[in-house]
Parts: structure tokens; C-alpha cells; sequence
């Protein structure tokens, strides 16, 4: 059931939540992350977080991106392997995807997000702070907080301070509609 969209949630409803999402939902993250941890090296990670594949289908936030344009962002960050491999942040990984493809369009902040996250599990980190776009940045908004780019954890109500970043930004992707 929806909370009410006039009202924050109480912290009874995000304790909820949160727990909600920690028995059910983040266990599919968790095995997601480690699903990418394990690529064989990590030309082939770049390869499939590019082309938006995830255990031999297009990942869902990708599904409507033609597959040539996933090309053209393939190769771009192919062309960029060895800057990527010495990225030691999220932070850094994430500006250095965004600059090798914002010059390709169709390839929006969701998709620059997921495949960061995505390369990210194979080198070895995660955000910091939670990234806002799309249905994140709607449940961050339905909290008050935030505007486009980042926000802070401690910026978040304490239930939900118990979760890492990349797990607070699925999280509001998830449940944006019951907050």
C-alpha cells in the first residue's frame, strides 16, 4: 500500500521500508554486484555493462536504448580501458564514463550511473554518496531532499542511513512510490 504523497513517511513507515527492502530487494542487488565482480577481466565488464547485458539479456533501465547507440558507448569506454582501470572511486569512475559518452545521444544519467556501478563492482568500490536521477531523485524529492547529482547520507532520514549509498539509491528507485 502507497503512503500518502502529501505527508512524509513516519519512521515507523521507512523502518518498514527499509526492512522490507533489506529481506527482499537488496539481496538481488547484492547478487547483481557480485554477478559483476566475478567478469573474467575487465575489458569484458566494460563490454557487457556498456552494451547494458546482464546475464545474457538487456538489463530493464537499458531496454529502450538501440543497440547501436549501446555500441557507440561501448566503444567509447573501450577506447578508455586504461584510464578506467586506474580509477581508485566511484566518484572518479562515474566522472570519467560520463566524459568518455556525453557525446553520445541517447546515453542519459541512468545509463552513465549503471554502468559506472557496474564497472565499479569489478574494480573493487562504491559511491559515497547517493546519486539522483529518474525514479531516485523522485523518491529523494518525495523525502525532501535534493535536486539532480548527489546527496549526502546523512542528508537522509536515520532508517535510512542504515543502508551503503548505491544501496539508499536503489532503495528510493524501488520504493519511490511509497514515499
Amino acid at each position: 500500500m502507497a503512503l500518502t504523497s502529501d505527508k512524509q513517511p513516519s519512521g515507523a513507515d521507512l523502518r518498514r521500508l527499509v526492512n522490507e527492502y533489506l529481506e527482499k530487494s537488496a539481496r538481488e542487488s547484492v547478487a547483481e554486484r557480485l554477478w559483476w565482480q566475478r567478469r573474467p577481466s575487465i575489458e569484458n565488464t566494460i563490454r557487457l555493462a556498456s552494451l547494458a547485458e546482464f546475464r545474457g539479456k538487456k538489463h530493464a533501465h537499458q531496454r529502450r536504448i538501440r543497440s547501436e547507440v549501446l555500441m557507440l558507448g561501448r566503444d567509447r569506454l573501450l577506447a578508455n580501458i586504461g584510464r578506467i582501470e586506474n580509477c581508485r572511486s566511484f566518484e572518479k569512475l562515474h566522472e570519467l564514463v560520463c566524459g568518455s559518452i556525453d557525446v553520445v545521444k541517447g546515453l542519459g544519467v541512468l545509463y552513465k550511473y549503471d554502468v559506472a556501478w557496474r564497472i565499479s563492482a569489478k574494480l573493487g568500490f562504491t559511491p559515497t554518496v547517493v546519486y539522483l536521477h529518474a525514479g531516485t531523485l523522485l523518491g529523494a524529492k518525495r523525502l525532501g531532499i535534493g535536486e539532480t547529482g548527489t546527496a549526502e547520507v546523512e542528508a537522509f532520514p536515520a532508517d535510512l542511513r542504515r543502508l551503503e549509498p548505491w544501496q539508499l539509491e536503489d532503495f528510493l528507485c524501488r520504493f519511490k512510490d511509497y514515499l
